[in-house]
């Protein structure tokens, strides 16, 4: 099984410039259970992004939607776009 490296960003709601948290890593089961976690703390309207690698094949793809699965029914709004970019690299660095 392919282990998936994820970034993401917790937001409140109605501010995309105020981010909560950064993560950054290959999407561990540990991981997850962290992101999971964090997004269920941040409250009512907490947004949660996770970027993924542009490479990232349909298989990783669902690693990433297995992981994930406990937000669903939480009050969050997982969106996923797909960059490429050094591993490690912040949102928004040059490839």
């Amino acid at each position: 099984m392919e282990t998936p490296f994820v970034w993401m960003r917790l937001v409140r709601s109605g501010d995309a410039r105020a981010a909560v948290l950064h993560r950054a890593g290959l999407l561990t089961p540990y991981l997850a259970e962290l992101i999971v976690d964090d997004a269920r703390r941040g409250g009512r309207g907490v947004r949660l992004e996770v970027t993924l690698a542009t490479d990232l094949g349909p298989a990783g793809v669902e690693v990433v939607r297995e992981r994930l699965a406990r937000l669903a029914g939480v009050d969050v709004v997982l969106a996923h776009r797909r960059e490429t970019r050094r591993k490690g690299a912040p949102p928004g660095a040059a490839a």
